[in-house]
């Protein structure tokens, strides 16, 4: 399937999946995050920080943040970036949205952030998203053992404070890898926390909550082998192991518009009951929607920039 298609397809998926959450006022317009057209690597004039393109695997690229004022004896944190889209299906690690929000999350937290392109459902299995963002995850800590050789992981990263974060879909994604790690199938770097942003994840056993319809849809329609919301991975209340999630802390943002809102605090709750040593936090921004910090309109509010801080922090 030829790029243009495959983005065509994507985007009618995404548009069709959000019109009655759009309708009900309760997630942007999913207009801009349908536009995945990649902006070149460059350095950022107002910041000065550095993003080129890099090659993960035969399959999996992603993009690589380095802010400006680097020293030999300074390692910086580095952030996996899990980039969102509808869900599953939509959105790029190169597009002009997320490219604007990796920029900003670096400049915040003073981080090194690989922004990972994995391969979208439904044209692929949900588990090859999966697959291709553990691969992104393993790349990274290749570096800290020395059998992969991008410099600007190797001269500047401080692998000691490794942190995953994504949104939406990817901060689904984000979950599950840090599910992956608690199992002991990770070495080479330390995973300190998450960073969850307005996440595509629900969290009740059993599961009957209203508002679960849309995430029920869209979930089944990436994954439609799957036992809809009794699926651990996106319903982590549903998972007896939720508890040895490998990682030390978790900050999850909620938009308080969001379709979503309600599964996002039960996650945080099944975690707190979990058995799981870590300490988790959520943070929510009252009367906005789900992604408002992608959209042109509010990438410089007075709430993104909380949001930013907030996610600076936590990192530092």
């Amino acid at each position: 399937m030829s790029h243009k298609i495959l983005v065509l397809f994507q985007s009618f998926i995404f548009l069709s999946l959000t019109s009655a959450a759009s309708n009900n006022n309760s997630i942007n317009d999913p207009q801009f995050l349908c536009n995945n057209t990649p902006v070149p690597p460059s350095t950022d004039p107002q910041t000065g920080i550095q993003y080129k393109d890099v090659k993960i695997s035969p399959t999996v690229t992603g993009r690589l943040y380095i802010p400006k004022y680097l020293t030999p004896f300074r390692d910086l944190p580095v952030i996996i970036y899990f980039h969102g889209g509808g869900p599953f299906c939509s959105g790029s690690a190169f597009s002009l949205p997320y490219n604007n929000f990796s920029l900003s999350l670096s400049n915040h937290t003073d981080s090194i952030i690989l922004s990972v392109e994995y391969r979208p459902a439904p044209v692929n299995p949900i588990t090859t998203g999966y697959e291709d963002s553990w691969g992104a995850i393993k790349w990274v800590a290749g570096h800290a053992n020395g059998t992969v050789d991008e410099p600007w992981l190797e001269d500047f990263a401080d692998f000691k404070r490794v942190f995953l974060a994504g949104d939406g879909a990817g901060a689904n994604i984000a979950h599950n890898m840090a599910m992956q790690v608690g199992w002991g199938n990770f070495s080479g770097v330390d995973l300190v926390g998450l960073v969850l942003i307005h996440p595509l994840l629900w969290g009740e056993k059993p599961v009957s909550s209203s508002g679960r319809g849309l995430v029920s849809m869209m979930w089944r329609f990436v994954c439609p082998a799957s036992s809809g919301l009794a699926d651990p991975r996106v319903n982590p209340a549903m998972d007896p192991n939720l508890g040895r999630m490998g990682c030390e802390k978790v900050m999850v943002f909620v938009a308080g518009l969001d379709p979503v809102v309600k599964g996002n605090y039960g996650y945080v709750e099944a975690l707190r009951e979990s058995g799981w040593k870590g300490d988790v936090v959520s943070v929510e921004t009252t009367g906005k929607k789900n992604g408002f910090y992608l959209d042109p309109n509010y990438t410089k509010s007075d709430e993104a920039e909380m949001m930013l801080k907030l996610a600076g922090s936590f990192i530092n």
